[in-house]
């Protein structure tokens, strides 16, 4: 139970039931993200893991493959190495996405899994950041300001439960 709170689950909870937009998209990214793990096709699995994503980090009408690697980056690490690895495997996810989406065959259904197993994780990792946030963030503007201000250097560090532990 400690860990479970240290990791920020508690707090995640407390969020999603608050009544922001950002709440809003958390909880509707989890039920994307149930629809992923409950799916029995791979494929459609990894379609629903992306709508999850997007749920989260998305705004209007972006081009969502670069908003949500940056994004990611931005909120799951300080490292500018780690950063790029992070960007770097958020695109292979959705270069699958994409392959996918537009009929592609996927050779290896290990990729797919994967890729599942990645976007999944994300997923969850990023909505444990966002409910951190949950004091000040109130709406993926605040999400989309943090991470435009990171870009250019101009703002402190967001707060991620798992390195408090």
């Amino acid at each position: 139970m400690a860990r479970y709170t240290r990791n920020g689950f508690f707090t995640l909870y407390d969020f999603a039931i608050s009544n922001t937009d950002l709440a809003s998209r958390i909880r509707l990214a989890l039920q994307w993200l149930m629809e992923s793990r409950t799916d029995k096709a791979d494929n459609s699995a990894v379609v629903k893991t992306a709508t999850a994503l997007e749920s989260l980090l998305i705004f209007g009408k972006e081009p969502p493959t670069r908003a949500l690697s940056e994004r990611s980056a931005y909120l799951l690490s300080d490292d500018p190495d780690e950063r790029r690895r992070l960007s770097a495997a958020a695109q292979r996810f959705y270069d699958v996405r994409g392959d996918i989406v537009h009929g592609k065959r996927i050779a290896d259904p290990r990729i797919v899994e994967g890729a599942t197993e990645f976007g999944d994780r994300l997923v969850v990792l990023l909505a444990l950041v966002l409910a951190e946030q949950g004091k000040t963030w109130k709406s993926l503007g605040d999400v989309q300001a943090y991470c435009d201000r990171m870009r250019w250097g101009h703002a402190p560090s967001c707060r991620r439960p798992w390195s408090q532990g």
